[in-house]
């Protein structure tokens, strides 16, 4: 090669490297609509999804979630499905822990819209960050993770949950509330029954009406006979806290539960002792109502009573929680109410980069809390990053040819 191509060849390699494709908003809501197209489907996919987010950023959100770990059981389907999604449309977009992250935001929009038929564009959900940047983590072992204790008391499950995510006390106690969403399977975790039920896909602030509500609650063992199984395979009991009857408003019924960690945020279990297997001991285990209000439970009240103030708390967790431990990501900013239009021409247009109706809604790039390198980003007529990169691409290329022109001989 000459010096010149030489040079021309480098440029240009250059470019390739630099000029890195990005999600833009028809983009983000192409990936709305097709969550939600797949929750209509079939609405178990809700739950998962959230749950799959939080499971991946156990550890810092890195798309590194090892099923092989019981923490992680039944969450192999919902992984099929979403890792399905990113491999056919959008592994050259974002990371597979960007991914991760955005489908349970997603989901969370749809359990706002699922209660009384709001509009998540109207509750304090529209201040989630829909971030991208993450790294994803490429180990062949996957790293050790550390979930919460669900046989624990208040002070193991606060200390994990804070530590994990570095959250506040009250982002601890709000974040724990997406178990309004959802139910626990025999299968996977030993335990059985919805938090909320008989629903499990509307996100609100049921789950803390029904700790709150009078009435009182047991607690049961549901392996009374030590029988194993994968998951369970020294046949541990697995003690929960159930409902008799129902409870006044909240839409409780019989068969709802609480594990220990949820209830020990409305009463002191840790003064009342628990048993290594989780057995609460003395008449707090026969009636919650014998137990003294935990530290927290002014919070939970205040949730109870306040839907939007659980959201807006709920909303500052989830944002740290799916940006932990992903120091210098670059967090894009979307305005949500510009992705809030129709599904239908999203889904049947395919990958683009013009929006639901036909307009490129504007987008900020801010730096995560807590990272350096904020920047702000202005795509005045390019009307999409796609096309802001082509462009980039197309002026680099001219300047290249410019130098090559220039420097030869």
């Amino acid at each position: 090669l000459s010096s010149s191509a030489l040079q021309l060849l480098i440029c240009l390699l250059l470019l390739v490297s630099s000029a890195e494709a990005a999600l833009d908003t028809s983009q983000l809501n192409r990936l709305r609509c097709q969550v939600w197209e797949e929750i209509a489907r079939d609405d178990r996919r809700l739950p998962q999804l959230v749950r799959l987010t939080f499971h991946d950023c156990v550890g810092g959100c890195d798309g590194l979630l090892d099923l092989g770990n019981n923490e992680n059981a039944g969450l192999a389907d919902p992984k099929s499905y979403v890792d399905t999604l990113y491999t056919q449309e959008y592994s050259s977009l974002i990371s597979k822990a960007d991914m991760y992250a955005l489908v349970g935001t997603m989901a969370l929009l749809k359990g706002a819209d699922n209660v009384n038929g709001n509009n998540w564009a109207t509750t304090p959900l529209t201040s989630l960050v829909l971030a991208t940047g993450r790294v994803d983590n490429t180990a062949s072992t996957p790293p050790a993770r550390v979930f919460p204790d669900a046989h624990g008391g208040a002070s193991a499950t606060m200390v994990t949950i804070k530590n994990t995510f570095g959250l506040t006390d009250d982002e601890a106690v709000a974040l724990v509330g997406a178990h309004t969403l959802g139910k626990a399977s025999p299968q996977n975790s030993g335990f059985d029954g919805p938090w909320v039920g008989p629903g499990q896909t509307a996100l609100d602030n049921a789950y803390y009406r029904g700790l709150s509500e009078p009435g009182g609650w047991q607690q049961e063992d549901q392996n009374p006979n030590g029988q194993t199984s994968a998951t369970n395979p020294s046949g541990a009991s697995k003690w929960q806290y159930k409902r008799v009857g129902g409870g006044p408003g909240g839409g409780r019924a019989e068969d709802d539960m609480n594990l220990n960690a949820d209830m020990a945020l409305y009463r002191d279990l840790d003064s009342a002792g628990i048993s290594a297997d989780g057995e609460v001991q003395g008449s707090c285990k026969t009636n919650s109502n014998n137990c003294a209000l935990a530290s927290t439970a002014t919070k939970v009240t205040a949730y109870a009573n306040d839907n939007n103030l659980w959201l807006t708390d709920f909303t500052s967790a989830w944002n740290k929680m799916t940006q932990a431990e992903q120091s210098g990501m670059s967090t894009i900013t979307f305005t949500l109410s510009t992705i809030s239009s129709g599904c239908t021409d999203a889904l049947a247009s395919g990958p683009s980069n013009s929006n639901t109706n036909g307009t490129s809604p504007p987008i900020s790039t801010t730096a995560a809390p807590g990272s350096s390198g904020a920047s702000s980003l202005v795509l005045g007529g390019y009307g999409s990053m796609a096309t802001l990169v082509q462009a980039f691409v197309a002026g680099s290329l001219a300047l290249c040819l410019g130098a090559m022109t220039l420097g030869s001989p």
